[in-house]
This record gives C-alpha cells, structure tokens and sequence, in this order.
C-alpha cells in the first residue's frame, strides 16, 4: 500500500499548512501539491502509480473538486479521498459519501489539521507511521526492555506516576491498548525495537 499523498487545494498557505502536518506528526510522504484538479489530472499517465490518498478541496479554479474525483475513480475505482472545504457544500458532502474509502473535513474547524490525521486513519489508506520524540523512543525501548513502570522511572529519572501518564498517552498515539505486550507488537511492527539487540 502507498503511503505517498497527493494534496490538490488553491490555497497555498493552506497546502502547506497541510503538508508540513502529515510530514512532521505522521512521516507522511506528501509527494506532489496541485492549486487546480486539471493540473494533477494532466500528469496522469497509464504508468502512473495510484497514491495511497488525495487529499482534495471541493471548490477549485477550472473543473470542480467533485469533477476531479469522479475522473480520478475513472482511473483507480477505490482511490481513497479526504474531502476539504472551508464552506457547506452539504449536497456535495453527501454525495461522496455514498462512494467508499471517502471521508471528508471542513476546514472551518479550529482543529481541522488533527481531524484530518484521524480520518485518514480511519479510511486506512496512507501509511501513517506516529513520529515519535526522544522521550517517547526511550519509554517505548524501556517497555520492549520488559521494564515495569517502577524500573522505567528510575531509569527516566521521573515518578512512577508520571511514566504512568506517558504510557496513557503513548498508547493513544500509537493506537495501541496500553499494556506491555502491545506496545511491543507495535515497535517490532515499526521498526522502533528488535529482539536481542
């Protein structure tokens, strides 16, 4: 599965405000940005290998963002798209809805950037990989380790307690249920830890 993401949306500021979301918070690979959906369309080729999401507004200068997407699911029938848009365009809405892995998010949101992260998600497509901080890397290897919390604290320099909430909030953003053994399947599944090293 692609995890490379294709953002098509006339604001520039907007794009990269987007774009530097995914790449920072998620190791997305936003690979090409497009301010019209004839500028991407015109790029395709047989060739052309399908992303892993199309991140899309609705209102674009020439063809419309729902022309867009119905020429692109001419290509790749079950290309998933997140839809944006900074007005109603309810019909709109509810019309690519009914297609499956689509989702959509307004930009009218004042935290529209982290909704958007969880849609994508949700639909499963991009391969979205957490980027962790160097304290999250270190909790994360002292639980491989086999480290209960008592031993993760002294060796962190904290409270037991608080290696208690870094691990809540570890697992939230791993996605992952907060005990031991799921933590470890998540960091062998990534790459974050290797047994006998």
């Amino acid at each position: 599965m692609s995890s490379e993401i294709i953002i098509i949306d006339d604001s520039s500021h907007y794009v990269y405000a987007i774009r530097r979301k995914l790449e920072q918070d998620c190791n997305c690979l936003v690979t090409e940005t497009y301010l019209s959906g004839d500028s991407y369309l015109n790029t395709i080729t047989y060739e052309t290998p399908k992303p892993g999401l199309i991140i899309l507004d609705f209102e674009l200068p020439g063809i419309s963002g729902l022309e867009t997407f119905y020429r692109l699911r001419k290509i790749w029938n079950d290309l998933p798209v997140l839809f944006l848009s900074a007005y109603g365009f309810r019909e709109y809405v509810e019309e690519v809805l009914k297609y499956p892995y689509t989702t959509y998010v307004s930009k009218q949101d004042t935290d529209t950037l982290s909704k958007m992260v969880k849609q994508i998600r949700q639909l499963g497509c991009a391969e979205i990989t957490p980027v962790l901080s160097t304290v999250e890397k270190e909790l994360l290897t002292l639980i491989c380790d086999g480290l209960d919390n008592t031993h993760i604290a002294r060796e962190l320099n904290v409270s037991a307690e608080t290696v208690k909430k870094r691990k809540h909030v570890l697992a939230r953003k791993l996605n992952v249920s907060n005990d031991s053994s799921s933590f470890v399947k998540w960091a062998l599944a990534n790459n974050y830890y290797q047994l006998g090293k």
